[in-house]
């Protein structure tokens, strides 16, 4: 416990205070800092500790009970598929691009809520068209939690693959569109995601290697998820998640 306490301890003092940015019409939109960030000794500290500063697993899920396909519209462009087949949770997402609105689909882990935590999962990109324009995301809101109040400022924070490329993607809610932040990591067909939350900042792991991080400046409860999303001129795309496994830290949340 002395050793998970200084870890958080260290990370937490040495991130600076946040800067309130706004939206062109002068909203608030978050907190974010692009650069603020974590050193790099910092990071090798998080990553030796990771056991140490998440040890408590809050769920597992491997996806075995058998869902027929159903259907949601996201909005009158958009259209997402859901299916369990074999142990694995199949999302596929089709929209007509309209150079103006990005799609999100979410699948919402409805009973848990949590702060600062660690969520991994398994992600097949099966396909995304056009290439670059979307793609298979993990990540985590503040939308819809009871101990969040009113609409300002909901949002989600994700890491999304299209296969081939990967960033930290960060959309308001109520926005037609979001904003994306490279990494320093590429995207495969397949891969284990991972994102954490800890003191108002986002870690992302690709294949359990650091890849990136976002100082976002925004506390929990959040309600953790994962889906597809299309940008602008995005059509099509195609996920499968497997190894849902979601740790928290040995605190409130």
């Amino acid at each position: 416990m002395k050793k998970y306490l200084f870890v958080l301890l260290l990370i937490t003092i040495l991130l600076p205070s946040a800067v309130i940015l706004a939206d062109e019409e002068g909203s608030v939109v978050s907190d974010f800092d692009v650069n603020m960030k974590v050193s790099d000794d910092m990071i090798n500290i998080l990553m030796e500790n990771l056991e140490n500063l998440f040890p408590i697993t809050v769920m597992r899920d491997y996806f075995n009970d058998p869902v027929d396909p159903y259907y949601t519209n996201e909005g009158s462009r958009s259209v997402t598929e859901y299916y369990n087949d074999m142990g694995i949770r199949n999302i596929r997402m089709f929209a007509n691009a309209d150079q103006i609105t990005e799609h999100v689909s979410r699948e919402i882990v409805n009973s848990v809520y949590v702060t600062d935590f660690m969520l991994s999962v398994d992600v097949t990109v099966n396909d995304t068209w056009p290439q670059g324009e979307g793609g298979c995301f993990i990540g985590f809101t503040n939308y819809g939690v009871s101990a969040f109040s009113g609409d300002d400022g909901a949002m989600m924070i994700s890491l999304i693959s299209d296969g081939k490329n990967s960033e930290i993607y960060a959309k308001d809610h109520y926005s037609s569109s979001g904003s994306h932040f490279p990494i320093n990591s590429r995207g495969m067909e397949k891969m284990r995601l991972s994102i954490l939350h800890m003191a108002g900042h986002t870690y992302v792991l690709i294949e359990n290697n650091y890849a990136g991080q976002l100082h976002d400046g925004i506390e929990g409860p959040f309600r953790i998820m994962f889906g597809t999303a299309l940008f602008k001129n995005g059509d099509s795309v195609s996920c499968s998640f497997d190894n849902l496994v979601l740790r928290k830290m040995g605190r409130k949340w």
